[in-house]
């Protein structure tokens, strides 16, 4: 494949295993005793664990809580992925590994969930069942949960307020207006913080051009630019942005070095950090007429990962 063809891949795969919601449903489930925690099975309180492991190409799991002897671990999905289940037991491992639990007789389980917060049907698998393995996790479409929307509305938590609209997988305009007028009365800062999550959110459900244009105007009036979530989701924009100008010179100083776009090498490529593409754009050329996986090693070895 050409350059273009293989950003263009490359792109669309990050995008669904890194999803720009994150922000967003971090938020909604942080909060003790959020109705989200409770909907999942997690504790209403816990340790907040790191998220972060490190010697791994990927190293960021979207929320990992340590309560009664057990390490709950949730992933949010916003598009259909089949390699999800490996991708749990890829993240199972590293939490094990991470937390001593290979080595160690105490008696700690891992609970993992998959969240599914996307507007197409569910259709991922939550379980790989073969020979000599069997694996399952637990799978969730958050429009399970659309029996609980008038607990959420009546909240004194604002996230939980923000989840109920995502708990309905068609657009109910009076639902949305809803919630974000009752987020325009809060206190300056949580009224801020509330209306950018609720537009992160609209991102999620085919709102109409009039309720879209409406939470516009009520986010332009009480300036949600000064919003740390805001300015979080933005941020990570011109993160995205600066990775894209990465991927693609990094695609084509391995063309110049000789090395065919195969599908593997496009892979291994799409899973390196902003550092590691950086530093490949230029180590690339120190392994002409050698082997492209030595390059990529050096990479992972000596640059932060994702």
């Amino acid at each position: 494949m050409n350059v273009e063809e293989a950003l263009e891949r490359i792109l669309r795969v990050r995008e669904m295993k890194y999803p720009k919601f994150d922000v967003m449903l971090k938020k909604l489930f942080s909060p003790n005793n959020s109705v989200l925690r409770s909907l999942l099975g997690a504790p209403a309180k816990g340790t907040a664990l790191s998220e972060e492991f490190m010697g791994f190409a990927i190293n960021r799991v979207d929320v990992l809580v340590r309560a009664r002897g057990t390490l709950h671990h949730v992933e949010f999905q916003s598009e259909n992925d089949n390699a999800m289940p490996w991708r749990m037991l890829s993240y199972y491992h590293r939490i094990v590994a991470r937390h001593g639990l290979l080595t160690t007789s105490i008696p700690i389980t891992v609970e993992q969930t998959v969240l599914y917060i996307g507007e197409k049907r569910l259709t991922m698998s939550s379980e790989l069942c073969g020979r000599d393995l069997t694996y399952q996790y637990k799978l969730r479409n958050i429009t399970e949960f659309e029996a609980k929307i008038p607990e959420m509305i009546a909240s004194e938590c604002l996230e939980d307020r923000i989840l109920s609209v995502l708990c309905r997988d068609t657009c109910h305009p009076d639902h949305w207006r809803t919630v974000a007028r009752s987020l325009r009365d809060l206190p300056k800062e949580d009224s801020e913080n509330g209306l950018a999550l609720l537009l992160v959110a609209s991102l999620l459900r085919p709102l109409d051009t009039r309720t879209k244009l409406e939470l516009e105007k009520m986010a332009v009036t009480i300036n949600v630019r000064k919003s740390s979530v805001f300015q979080e989701v933005f941020q990570d924009g011109e993160m995205k942005g600066n990775l894209e100008e990465a991927l693609e010179a990094a695609l084509d100083n391995i063309e110049l070095a000789g090395f065919e776009l195969t599908n593997a090498v496009v892979s291994s490529v799409g899973d390196l950090s902003l550092q590691q593409l950086k530093m490949l754009r230029k180590e690339i050329f120190n392994h002409i007429n050698g082997d492209f996986d030595d390059a990529i090693t050096y990479v992972m070895e000596n640059a932060p990962g994702l």
